[in-house]
C-alpha cells in the first residue's frame, strides 16, 4: 500500500510539473514575437495594412481578434494545424512564410508557439509594468526642445498681454536624424529617423509628407537620378533588413525589396537609375533591377558588416566599405570581386566615387582617406 501511494504521489507531482511547464503567452510566446514579429505586427502598425495586414501580436486579445479587422482568424485554441500563427511559420511558399523576407524561427521557437496553441493558448501572468520598478545606475540625460504652438485664442484685456495665446512646451526625447538626401531638382529634402521619413518642402521649410510605413531604423536615403524614386534603407538589427522604393510624386510605396537578413546600411543608384545596390550588416551586398524589383545578384565576399556602397560612373561596377577592414570593387554584371581596397588595418566605414573620373575614396577608423584609381 505504501509503495502504491508513493507511486501515485510521484505521478501526481509529475503531472503537476507537466501542466506548469505548459507555455504561456506572457512568459514564453511574447518574447519570441517581440524579437521576430512585433516590428510589423503591433497595435501602432494597425493603420498600415501593407506592413501589418491589420494584425497585432503584442497582446493576447489582439491575436484572438485576428487580422484584417477580425476577418481573418489566426488562432484556434487547441488546434495548431488550423491556426495561421503556427502554419505560416513553416509555409513553403516564401510569399506566405513568416517572418516575411527574414530568417525563419528556430525549431524550438516554432515548437513553443505550437505547444502554446495546442494547450489552449493560455495567457499566463502578465509581467509588472517596468515603468514602476526602480532602476540602478547613472541617470540618463533626456534631451528636450521648446516647441511653440500658436493658437487663435485671445486672452481677456485684464491679462494685459498682446496678441493671441501661444503655448510653449518642452518636447522630447526626439529620435536622431540618421539620414538625409536632396532630390535632384533641389525641391525636396528627405530626412530619416527611427520608423519615419519626412519629406521637407525646401521652399517653405515645412514637412510636405511623412512616410511611416518603414520598419525600424532608417540608415540611408537616396533619390534616383531622375528624381522619380526614393530608396529608403534600414531595418531591425539582427532580425531583418528593410529596403523600400517610394514614388517621389505621390509618395506611395512601390516595392519592398526583401532579402537582407540584417539592417541595410547604405544604398546607391546607378547613373541611369535602372539598378540599385544595397549594403547590409548581414555581410552581403545585393544588386537590384529597379523596374522589375528583383535581385540580380548577391555579393558575399566580405566577412563582416558592410557599411557603405557606391556605384561607379557608368554603372559597370560598384565600390564597398566593410568592417572586415577592406573595401571591394565588384563587377555589376557578374557579381565578382575585381579588386580589394586594403590599405588600412582598421574597419572601413565610408566609400565615395568621383562621378567624373571614377576615382574611389575610402575612409574608416584610421585618420586618413585612401584614394584609388580603379
Amino acid at each position: 500500500m505504501l509503495r502504491f501511494l508513493f507511486v501515485v504521489c510521484v505521478l501526481c507531482a509529475l503531472r503537476g510539473e507537466s501542466r506548469s511547464a505548459d507555455p504561456t503567452y506572457w512568459q514564453d510566446v511574447r518574447p519570441i514575437l517581440r524579437k521576430r514579429c512585433v516590428v510589423c505586427h503591433s497595435e501602432r502598425r494597425l493603420d498600415e495594412p501593407d506592413l501589418s495586414a491589420s494584425l497585432a501580436l503584442d497582446k493576447p486579445d489582439n491575436i484572438r481578434k485576428g487580422g484584417k479587422g477580425g476577418k481573418v482568424t489566426v488562432l484556434v485554441a487547441g488546434k495548431p494545424d488550423e491556426s495561421l500563427i503556427v502554419t505560416l511559420l513553416t509555409a513553403k511558399d516564401k510569399k506566405r512564410a513568416m517572418p516575411l523576407d527574414a530568417d525563419p524561427l528556430s525549431a524550438d521557437e516554432i515548437a513553443t508557439i505550437r505547444k502554446w496553441v495546442a494547450v489552449g493558448a493560455p495567457e499566463g501572468t502578465k509581467p509588472a509594468d517596468s515603468a514602476g520598478t526602480a532602476t540602478t545606475g547613472p541617470a540618463r540625460l533626456t534631451r528636450k526642445i521648446d516647441v511653440v504652438f500658436s493658437t487663435k485664442a485671445t486672452l481677456p484685456r485684464t491679462a494685459k498681454l498682446p496678441g493671441p495665446l501661444e503655448l510653449t512646451l518642452p518636447v522630447g526625447p526626439l529620435p536622431p536624424v540618421a539620414a538625409v538626401a536632396f532630390s535632384p531638382d533641389g525641391k525636396w529634402l528627405a530626412s530619416g529617423v527611427y520608423g519615419r521619413v519626412t519629406i521637407w518642402d525646401l521652399a517653405s521649410a515645412k514637412p510636405a509628407k511623412v512616410l511611416t510605413n518603414v520598419l525600424g531604423a532608417v540608415n540611408d536615403l537616396k533619390f534616383s537620378p531622375n528624381g522619380k524614386l526614393l530608396a529608403v534603407a534600414g531595418g531591425q538589427p539582427s532580425a531583418r533588413g528593410d529596403l523600400r522604393l517610394f514614388d517621389a510624386t505621390e509618395w506611395k510605396l512601390l516595392h519592398a525589396l526583401g532579402g537582407h537578413l540584417d539592417t541595410v546600411s547604405s544604398v546607391s543608384f546607378s547613373a541611369d537609375g535602372n539598378k540599385l545596390v544595397s549594403a547590409s550588416f548581414d555581410k552581403t551586398v545585393r544588386l537590384w533591377d529597379v523596374k522589375e524589383a528583383k535581385q540580380l545578384h548577391a555579393y558575399t565576399g566580405h566577412s563582416d558588416f558592410v557599411h557603405a556602397v557606391s556605384f561607379g560612373p557608368d554603372g559597370s561596377w560598384y565600390a564597398t566599405a566593410s568592417k572586415d577592414r577592406t573595401g571591394r570593387i565588384v563587377d555589376a554584371a557578374t557579381g565578382k570581386g575585381l579588386f580589394t581596397l586594403s590599405s588600412t588595418d582598421q574597419e572601413v566605414l565610408a566609400v565615395a566615387v568621383n562621378p567624373t573620373n571614377g576615382q574611389v575614396m575610402a575612409a574608416g577608423l584610421d585618420p586618413l582617406v585612401s584614394w584609388y584609381d580603379p
